[in-house]
This record gives structure tokens, C-alpha cells and sequence, in this order.
């Protein structure tokens, strides 16, 4: 079934504009199994914003959930967390 995975990313020195939010799902061995990302983001400093990402897993197992926040056209990785979350489905 459908499970749904929110982030949150918030400016703590600067703003973001004309961003990009990237969200990725692997698997237990690696493998990127799903990727979903939001261009065009603009958040103002100490402001934040959600964003939800649906996906339907297709195998039991353990999932490690990165998130990225890159420039305008993935020009500079401004933030990356390689272990965000981890989601388990049984």
C-alpha cells in the first residue's frame, strides 16, 4: 500500500530561491528505489516548508530516506542529510 513520507526543511541562515528539494528513498542494499523532487522553492529565512512524497514499496524491508536541497538547476548542493529517516515496511 501507499505509505507517505513528510519533510520539512527550514532556512536557517539565508533564504532559498528558485530552489530545488529532493527526496530519496533506498533500499536496504543501496539501491535508489524512488525519488521525487520540487523545483522552483523559495523559502524565506527562518521560514519552512512541508513536502510529501508518496510511494508504494514493493518488497518488506528497511528504507533510508535523504533529502537534498540543491540551486537553481542542481547548480550547489546547499544541504544533504544521507539518513534522514528510515522506514520500515512489513
Amino acid at each position: 500500500s501507499p505509505t507517505t513520507i513528510h519533510t520539512a526543511i527550514t532556512a536557517q541562515s539565508g533564504s532559498l530561491s528558485n530552489g530545488i528539494v529532493d527526496v530519496e528513498i533506498y533500499d536496504a542494499g543501496g539501491a535508489k528505489v524512488n525519488q521525487q523532487y520540487f523545483s522552483g522553492q523559495s523559502i524565506g529565512s527562518g521560514h519552512s516548508a512541508g513536502y510529501n512524497v508518496t510511494w508504494t514499496p514493493q518488497a518488506a524491508g528497511t528504507y533510508t530516506v535523504m533529502v537534498g536541497v540543491f540551486g537553481q538547476n542542481w547548480s550547489s548542493t546547499l544541504f544533504w542529510s544521507s539518513n534522514a529517516a528510515t522506514v520500515s515496511v512489513s
